[in-house]
């Protein structure tokens, strides 16, 4: 009665000894699970923050452009405004010729009416000078609104890209957010279904140590994470899958790849296939 009730107090630790390895099986399948979405969610989030530097590109050739108009508009008001007052001042020539004109009369000796029509001729001269700045304040500012033109097309054109692109972005940064969200959710639902908190707080602490990577592949004897040989018999050890082994040199969580996997994942994809096609 004594060997019996060793033989099953035997196979009772051997049954307690396979559920715990079949529990880590599985707490080492769902960390796999977790760093996939968390290596595609840490893609989305970086995603997320370059898609507005793209617009970088499309903001400088905008900016340039409208520094060019605004420089163009600038000398174009500049330009009127300098005829303006050119013309404000042939305004007052005019004026002071027909004032030394209507004077003229009023001279009593040759000497005062030869100084006189000086006068109006100096001042003839400098309403023609004046005059000449202004056909070419004139040409000036043909130029600059030939000129203005182009950049204002230029720069339209210009708008028109950076809106295009703003909104194509906009709706790219909503799809990325949207898948964001449903990697999160799977996420959450893959860590309350973890058994071992002291597991995923290790994944955690090495997650934000090894550059997002916890959970790597061990392939002939190497850690894929760090690409450094490992012991041939831990490596024997971690082809079992059954328990939390670390690399001992990069410390990371090790598992092997034995296609089984890949296997149902792809005999999974044939039956929904298959079915698709009934």
């Amino acid at each position: 009665m004594q060997a019996a009730g060793r033989q099953q107090a035997g196979r009772q630790q051997a049954g307690s000894r396979q559920m715990e390895a079949d529990i880590m099986i599985e707490e080492l399948s769902l960390l796999k699970e977790i760093q996939v979405l968390d290596t595609d969610i840490i893609k989305l989030k970086t995603r997320t923050q370059n898609l507005p530097r793209e617009l970088n590109t499309f903001d400088q050739a905008y900016k340039e452009a409208k520094v060019d108009f605004d420089r163009l508009k600038a000398e174009l008001d500049a330009a009127a405004k300098k005829r303006k007052e050119f013309e404000r001042l042939v305004s007052e020539k005019v004026e002071r010729i027909a004032k030394l004109k209507e004077k003229t009369n009023d001279i009593k000796t040759n000497k005062e009416y030869q100084s006189r029509l000086k006068e109006v001729e100096q001042v003839e001269k400098e309403k023609r000078t004046i005059e000449d700045e202004i056909l070419l304040a004139m040409e000036r500012t043909e130029v600059i609104e030939k000129a203005l033109g182009s950049a204002q097309k230029r720069l339209n054109m210009e708008t028109s890209k950076i809106e295009e692109k703003r909104s194509v972005i906009k709706k790219e940064i909503e799809m990325v957010e949207k898948e964001l969200q449903t990697l999160l959710m799977k996420r959450e639902a893959l860590v309350k279904t973890l058994l071992d908190k002291a597991v995923y707080d290790k994944y955690t602490y090495l997650l934000q140590r090894k550059n997002s990577l916890a959970v790597v592949k061990a392939d002939k004897e190497v850690c894929m994470g760090c690409y450094m040989n490992i012991p041939p018999q831990l490596f024997v050890e971690v082809m079992r899958n059954d328990r939390i082994i670390t690399c001992p040199q990069c410390g990371r969580i090790m598992y092997y790849d034995d296609g089984k996997d890949r296997e149902l994942e792809e005999l999974e994809k044939g039956e929904h296939t298959h079915q698709q096609a009934l």
